[in-house]
């Protein structure tokens, strides 16, 4: 967690990025993975915003596949 949220610093310029994209994810993942499902789902949203203002088809459907396995397990 504290590494992603360093990266996340860094990579956090105030315009979309795919890197800063791709770091939501992860963290997302380990969130869930930690059973925060409340911060899982939060910072999941926060990839999506950022994968759609990006308009990357792979970065959205990583988004959607993320929030079905975690209310699947929530």
């Amino acid at each position: 967690v504290p590494f992603c949220k360093t990266a996340i610093a860094n990579f956090d310029t105030g315009e979309p990025t795919v890197s800063l994209c791709f770091t939501y994810q992860i963290l997302g993942s380990i969130y869930h993975a930690l059973g925060n499902w409340d911060l899982a789902l939060k910072t999941s949203q926060s990839s999506l915003e950022l994968s759609q203002k990006l308009n990357n088809p792979t970065l959205i459907g990583n988004d959607y596949n993320q929030f079905g396995i975690i209310y699947n397990r929530k």
